[in-house]
Formats: structure tokens, sequence, C-alpha cells
């Protein structure tokens, strides 16, 4: 276990704004957010570091960040994504949430130059592409798809793209791959977490990755509203624990099947500070010593295993999240993300900025850390 740090690396300041993210059943976004993002701080605080770690001096971001930030979690929602997936759409509520019904690319570019954003990377959002028609998958797909490009080509610089693809439909999603990164350039691929109870590390993916591998592609990670475990408490919105959940699911399927070792040149980038990972990662570390778990993957190479892949700060800009997943993480692997139009990108912004963290690696956070990972975006 001696491999991860257990002590604070970073001196860590205040407490970000807390921000909730659904689309299941239960509580919706939109009425969880109105009253989260007015109060997280207050909500917050019985959590929040002592008060000698707090921020002592307002917030300032560096000279070099400012109008520069790179957001690799921003979502878009395409006309053609409204009509093709309305249904699905409406029943998660998600149309009665107004950033998310009225965007448009204005009120997007609008956001990004209130905050700062020079650039960022689109992707489709929970619940994806794809509800169980490959036909209809494989449309959608390529309609988001060919709109993110039209908006990348008519607002250069300002936008990128992780493309979507119809897992699990794997011949789809193969077919789209090679579209999306030969003819449109797409930056990256974007999946989600799971897709009907079958998580990354599932087997029948295989034939997806290994083409990811040979392009050394990046892949973003989004947490969905897992099926394994909806009705649990309806009164407790997914987005509480469910979300997050799913991404450390969604990562220990790739761990553990072997998928991370086998396919060293894909880089991954999870959301939300990597989900419950980072909370976990003692517990995990601890147990995978047993002889079953360390027959599967020898625990001292786990820590490397996750370390080479990337983490971003969306509704985790909060001193635990933060000081907790830079135990294990790269701080080169750190990327900043909004999760825009469900949360203001000032939020996430906002909170990164009190967390006390050198001015270096604040913009390295903010831009540098995605600029080498996603060349094609640095201009």
């Amino acid at each position: 276990m001696a491999p991860f740090d257990t002590g604070s690396r970073f001196r860590l300041h205040g407490c970000g704004p807390l921000c909730a993210h659904s689309t299941g059943p239960g509580l919706s976004r939109r009425g969880i957010l109105r009253a989260s993002l007015v109060g997280a701080a207050t909500l917050l605080s019985p959590l929040a570091a002592p008060s000698i770690l707090r921020a002592q001096t307002p917030p300032v971001i560096p000279a070099i960040a400012a109008k520069n930030i790179v957001d690799v979690h921003h979502h878009f929602v395409p006309p053609a994504y409204r009509t093709e997936a309305g249904e699905a759409l409406a029943a998660s509520g998600v149309f009665n949430f107004p950033p998310y019904a009225n965007w448009t690319p204005q009120t997007t570019l609008e956001e990004m130059d209130r905050n700062n954003v020079r650039t960022a990377m689109l992707s489709i959002s929970t619940p994806g592409i794809w509800f169980g028609d490959n036909e209809k998958g494989r449309k959608i797909a390529r309609l988001c798809n060919d709109y993110a490009a039209g908006m990348a080509r008519d607002y250069k610089g300002r936008f990128g793209q992780f493309a979507s693809i119809p897992l699990p439909d794997v011949d789809g999603a193969l077919a789209e791959t090679a579209y999306a990164l030969d003819t449109l350039g797409a930056d990256g691929i974007c999946l989600m977490t799971s897709y009907n109870g079958r998580y990354l590390g599932d087997p029948g993916f295989a034939p997806v990755f290994a083409e990811l591998n040979r392009r050394r592609a990046v892949v973003f990670v989004h947490p969905n509203n897992p099926t394994c475990c909806a009705g649990i408490a309806d009164d407790v919105d997914p987005s509480f624990i469910e979300f997050p959940s799913d991404s450390t699911r969604t990562i220990m399927s790739l761990l553990y099947s072997g998928e991370f070792a086998k396919y060293p040149d894909i880089r991954f980038i999870f959301c939300h500070n990597g989900g419950t990972l980072p909370i976990l990662i003692g517990r995990i570390m601890q147990l995978g010593h047993s002889p079953m778990a360390a027959k599967r993957v020898p625990p001292d190479t786990i820590p490397a295993e996750l370390r080479r892949h990337y983490y971003e700060v969306a509704n985790s800009a909060n001193n635990a999240s933060v000081n907790a997943v830079m135990q294990f993480a790269d701080p080169t692997h750190m990327l900043f993300g909004s999760d825009y139009p469900y949360v203001p990108v000032g939020a996430t912004e906002g909170g990164l900025l009190k967390l006390g963290l050198d001015p270096a690696e604040l913009q390295a956070i903010l831009r540098d850390n995605a600029t080498r990972l996603l060349p094609g975006i640095a201009s």
C-alpha cells in the first residue's frame, strides 16, 4: 500500500459549491440545482476543513489562464437530439430545467465568456444516445457528432468534441468511431459508465477498446444512472450517490477485467474526481492483497494503472474531494470541467479558486494539462 501517499500533499483551503446532477427518477436536477447552487457553501460548511485551512486571501485566477480555461466537461443539446431522443429526455425531466431546455450555441458561448473559458469540449450527457434500438442509436450518434463538428468549424478555437458512439451496439460503435475520428477530426470519444447494467470492463466491448487503443484515443467517461440501483431510496436523487458510484464501478470493472492493462494507450478521463474512488482507494488497496483479488490484479500495479488516467473536477471542487483525489492522481492529469448547462461554469471555477492551490498547479488544472492531452485545442 506504500505507493499511495496517505499524508496531505497540498494545503487546501475552503470548500467549493456542491452541485447536483441527475436525470433519474425521484428529485429532478432542476429542483436540486436551484437550491444547491444558492446555498451550497452553507450546506457544506460542517464538512469543510478547519478554519486554519480556509483561504485567507481572495481567490485570483492566474493571468495566463484568464480567458483561456479549457472545460472538458461541457454538454450540448443539438436540436436533432431533442427530437430523436425526445421521449427519453422528457422522461428524465431535463426539458423542465431552463438552461438545458433553452440551450443554444450562443447561450453556451455567453456562459464561457463570463467565466474565462476559451475552449469547451462538447459531449452528450446522460442518458446518452442509445435507447435499445441499434439503428436509431446510430442515427442519433451521427446527428449529434455532425452538429458538434459544425460548432467547432463555425466558432474556431472555441469548441472541441468528444464524439458519442452507440454502445452497446459494437458494430455501430466501431463505425462511428472511425467516422468521428477520421472524417470529423473529433478530439476523443464519449462513453457512459454503464449500458443497461454492463460496465466498460464487459468482455463484449473488447473490440471497441482494442480499436480505441490502436488509435491511442482519449475517452471521456460520463456517469450514468445505473439500472442496478433504481428505486433503492426514492427520496435520494441518483446524482448524490449513484452517479459517482457508477464511475467507481466502471473504473473497477476496467481494472479487474484487465482492460486497463490490456489497452495501455487509451487515455481515460473520469468525471467528478473519479466518483467515490478517492474515498475507497485505501480500502481497495488493503483488500486487494487478498489471495483472490491479488491473483487477478497484483496490488502493486494498481497505483500506476490509476495514476496514468485523468480526473476532472466538475461538481467536486471542494476541499474533501480534491484533497482525496490528489493522494493518488498525477497532478498533471487533473482537469477542469463544469458540467454545463446543468451546473454554471462559475460554480466549479469558483470552488477551485478557493482551494488555495499553488498558482502553477491551478494553471495546470485550468488549462495546461488539457492542452497537453488534447493538442488539437492548444491554438
